[in-house]
């Protein structure tokens, strides 16, 4: 057996104690509970790191947890998708945050990324064109990255349908839903 295949055996071991247990979370389908299952299952792994990367309270994926909870599924993983691209050191640095500084990390709630009715303008569709407009270089080379790879994956000629293709595209899916829920919700 493979360390991958042990490593995805193990990961699946903990993630049905995670389906198992009872939560606190508000849970209304079972897609909503298979993905707080899911980022319980993350928790429960990444406690062995030794150091914490996140740099905004709450932690990403607390930000996950409470996203999906209180806004269902779909929305809350788009919303979840902006806040991971946007966690990078750059924030940090900013000279205009709109975020309050909290035991060394910027506080960033859910609730502050539901869309406001704002126009829609074309820089929304490329990922990254935004980003750079505003002056946020590493968020914009961010959106590139996680929205461009998966497109760049299909377009290649050795393309394979195959399980691990389809879930990298579909990564890439909701990456660019979270590059236009950033778009939308970006402080005026």
């Amino acid at each position: 057996m493979t360390l991958f295949k042990i490593t995805i055996s193990i990961f699946l071991m903990m993630a049905g104690k995670c389906f198992s247990s009872s939560d606190s979370t508000r849970v209304t389908s079972p897609l909503q509970s298979l993905s707080i299952g899911l980022i319980n299952a993350y928790q429960m792994v990444s406690h062995v790191i030794p150091f914490d990367l996140c740099i905004y309270e709450p932690s990403c994926s607390n930000f996950a947890l409470e996203a999906i909870s209180r806004y269902g599924t779909l929305r809350g993983v788009q919303i979840s998708a902006n806040r991971i691209m946007r966690c990078n050191p750059s924030r940090k640095f900013e000279k205009e945050s709109r975020y309050i500084p909290l035991c060394g990390k910027l506080y960033d709630p859910p609730g502050d990324y539901v869309c406001h009715h704002r126009t829609f303008s074309a820089d929304f569709v490329l990922p990254g064109i935004f980003q750079f407009r505003k002056g946020e270089i590493f968020d914009g080379v961010l959106a590139v990255g996680f929205t461009g790879v998966p497109v760049y994956a299909l377009a290649r000629s050795d393309f394979k349908f195959n399980a691990a293709n389809v879930v990298f595209f579909l990564v890439g899916v909701i990456f660019y839903s979270g590059h236009i829920n950033y778009c939308y919700t970006y402080p005026i």
